[in-house]
Formats: C-alpha cells, structure tokens, sequence
C-alpha cells in the first residue's frame, strides 16, 4: 500500500486568499464608519456657533435669539416657532434656505422636527421665518432647539 501525501497550498495562495477577503471587506467596514459619522455627528461641529444674542450658522447666517418664539396653536392644533435670521453675505444670495428646529416634550423625548423654508433669501436680508410642527403630538411640545439651517445653490 503506497502512504498519500497531503498537498500543501502554496503560500502565495494564502497571500491572494487574504488580500482578496481583505478588499472585500474593506469598502463594507469604510462605508458603515463614514454612515455612522454621520449619523451620530453634532451639528455644532460644523459651525453652529453662540455668540451672545446670536447664532452664527457657517458664517453665512446670522439667528436672532431674542426674536426666536415657541407657541401652541389650539386653532390649528400646530406648534410653531417664529424668529428673525438674516443673509450675512454682502455679495450671495441663498437660495431653498430651511431652518429647522429639534421640539421636544415635557420629558425631553424628540418628539420631531419644525422647518420653514424660502426660496430666495438676497444678499444681507432678513427673513422673518414661521417654523411648524404640525403633528398629532404637537400639543406635547414644551421645548425646542435649533437643529440646522441649509441652504442649495445648485438647483
């Protein structure tokens, strides 16, 4: 009776295995790093500033606090939150601006989110804006807090 060899895999062949399961699963764990970033990152990192009365959004907006009002229509069953923001470029309008702003209820669960867009807010104006949350929950709203202002130039 002859002894059977058992065949060796050649060591480049390991090499290509790994480096292949390597560049596979590489982009998977890149991919859900950079949707987790963005999912639990902070707005304030990108530039959402407190400087006294104000908010400086991006250096492009400038948040009147002492304008922002929280109230509950009972009429409409709506909360809404009205303030001044204002265009702080002298040189650019902004266009599609959306301000949007975090509610909350009396145990500080998000309850969801009041926005109030414009189409067109010129260089250096003000926009008297009214935000709403119009929800079935909307009556439970006792806090808020500014979320984020964008704007879209591209369209």
């Amino acid at each position: 009776m002859k002894e059977e060899k058992k065949k060796k895999i050649p060591g480049w062949a390991i090499l290509i295995i790994v480096l292949v399961s390597i560049f596979m699963i590489l982009p998977v764990l890149v991919f859900i790093g950079i949707t987790a970033y963005f999912i639990f990152s902070d707005y304030d990192e990108i530039g959402i500033v407190e400087e006294g009365s104000y908010t400086i959004i991006d250096d492009s907006f400038k948040l009147d606090n002492t304008t922002v009002k929280g109230f509950y229509d009972k009429e409409s069953d709506t909360y809404y939150i009205t303030g001044t923001i204002k265009n702080t470029l002298e040189d650019e309008s902004r266009n599609y601006v959306n301000i949007s702003y975090n509610v909350y209820d009396k145990d500080g669960d998000l309850l969801g989110t009041a926005n109030a867009y414009i189409d067109n807010l010129g260089k250096g104006q003000t926009w008297k804006f009214k935000a709403y949350y119009s929800d079935i929950d909307s009556k439970d709203v006792v806090s808020y807090k500014l979320d984020n202002v964008e704007h879209y130039n591209d369209f």
